[in-house]
C-alpha cells in the first residue's frame, strides 16, 4: 500500500499515516460502494468492544490481536496476489491446487476475523474463499483486505508497512 503513494518524505510522521488513512479509507469507499453495492461498509469503524463482550478478553489482549492480524494480512497480501496472478494464467496446469492454497490463505484468515468480529474483513475474505470467478472482483478484495487492516491500527500499522517496504530493499 505504501508503494502506491508518493509521500514526501519531508513530513512528519502523523502526516504520512493520515495519508495513508485517507488512501485506505478510499480504497473501502470504492470496493464497498461499487463490488459489494453496500455503502454501510464503506464507513464500517471496528468496535473493540463488540470483541470485548464476546470473547470475553481485556481490551489490551484484544489490541495485541489486532495488531497481530494487521501484521498477518499485510504479510499474505503479497501471497494474495501471487496466487492470483498464476490461477488466471493462461497455461496454468494447477490451477485446482492454487485455487485451494487461495482458499486455504483465506480461511486462515477467517477464522480471525470472526473470532475478533471485523465484519467488513470477513465480507472480502468470504469473497476470496467463493468467488473464483472474477479476477478483479478478487484483486479489489485483496487491495481492500489489506486498506480495512490499516484502519484499525493506522499508526501500528503504517510501522508495520514501513518496516516490510524496508526489508523488500535489503
Amino acid at each position: 500500500m505504501l508503494d502506491k503513494l508518493n509521500i514526501d518524505s519531508a513530513l512528519s510522521k502523523d502526516k504520512k499515516v493520515n495519508i495513508v488513512l485517507e488512501y485506505a479509507q478510499k480504497i473501502c469507499d470504492d470496493v464497498f460502494k461499487n463490488r459489494f453495492e453496500n455503502s454501510e461498509l464503506s464507513n464500517y469503524k471496528y468496535d473493540l468492544c463488540e470483541a470485548e463482550n464476546e470473547l470475553g478478553l481485556e481490551k489490551e489482549l484484544i489490541s495485541q490481536l489486532i495488531e497481530d492480524y494487521i501484521t498477518q494480512i499485510f504479510k499474505a497480501n503479497d501471497t494474495f496476489k501471487n496466487l492470483l496472478s498464476s490461477i488466471y494464467e493462461k497455461n496454468c496446469v494447477d490451477k485446482q491446487i492454487k485455487l485451494d492454497e487461495l482458499h486455504d490463505l483465506a480461511h486462515k484468515n477467517l477464522g480471525v476475523v470472526r473470532n475478533l468480529h471485523i465484519k467488513d474483513a470477513q465480507i472480502l475474505i468470504n469473497d476470496l474463499m467463493t468467488k473464483h470467478n472474477d479476477l478483479n472482483h478478487l484483486k479489489d478484495c485483496v487491495k481492500a483486505l489489506q486498506a480495512c487492516a490499516f484502519k484499525l491500527n493506522p499508526e501500528y500499522a503504517f510501522n508495520t508497512l514501513s518496516l516490510i517496504k524496508l526489508k523488500k530493499t535489503l
